[in-house]
């Protein structure tokens, strides 16, 4: 999955890291560049409370705001990688939705799982349960999903995107921008931005079972008085 070790989370430090380091700075993270998508963003949020008003516009009705956000957080940051939407009822191509989404949630299943392997040698000579194997077929579909839609931007379909500007930047400098250091970011990017907003939601609910638990507490005591 990190492209034989040369994405920014798995390569060593060197030359390679710190030419990764200075791209993520100037040519994805920087100020500029994320504020270059806020009309994207901001259609993204439109859309959700938009939808949610639909759904409750005759009545009050209950809504579930975490996969409501986790949808709206894989939205905006595919958008912005891609160009594409690929969570919600509305989507460029449902297919090909369908498609993104069975493999990020197979790749959900496989991220951070422990391989026995890794501590009993002889249970990776034998690949234990298929997991090597299964590993290599989902690099295999994510590497097609990803170079295709490297392609895509190739042959003229540019998007405002990080992959259009950083296919831009490959013509004047082709080995720092290679379509495998593209595809390293594109799937560490998602991943990290997911797991920073699932964190976040995470922490806020924490925060407010809290202050309403003492909220909760002050009026018994008041009541009490």
């Amino acid at each position: 999955m990190g492209y034989s070790w040369s994405t920014m989370v798995g390569a060593s430090y060197g030359d390679h890291w710190r030419n990764l380091r200075r791209l993520s700075a100037l040519e994805i993270f920087s100020t500029s560049r994320i504020n270059s998508f806020l009309s994207m963003r901001r259609d993204e949020v439109n859309q959700l409370l938009h939808r949610l008003s639909q759904n409750t516009r005759n009545e009050f009705g209950k809504v579930v705001l975490k996969p409501n956000l986790i949808d709206l957080s894989f939205n905006i940051i595919m958008r912005m990688i891609a160009g594409r939407r690929y969570y919600g009822e509305v989507v460029d191509d449902e297919e090909e939705a369908k498609h993104v989404r069975d493999i990020i949630e197979e790749e959900k299943s496989m991220a951070g799982v422990s391989y026995p392997g890794d501590f009993l040698p002889f249970l990776s000579w034998i690949d234990y349960k298929n997991f090597k194997k299964r590993a290599f077929v989902l690099f295999k579909k994510m590497d097609r999903l990803l170079q295709g839609i490297i392609e895509e931007h190739k042959d003229g379909e540019g998007r405002h995107s990080m992959v259009g500007h950083l296919l831009s930047l490959q013509k004047s400098q082709p080995d720092s921008y290679s379509d495998v250091i593209i595809k390293g970011l594109m799937v560490l990017i998602p991943w990290s931005g997911f797991s920073t907003s699932c964190r976040e939601f995470s922490n806020s609910k924490i925060k407010q079972t809290k202050i309403l638990k003492h909220q909760d507490n002050n009026l018994n005591v008041t009541l009490l008085m």
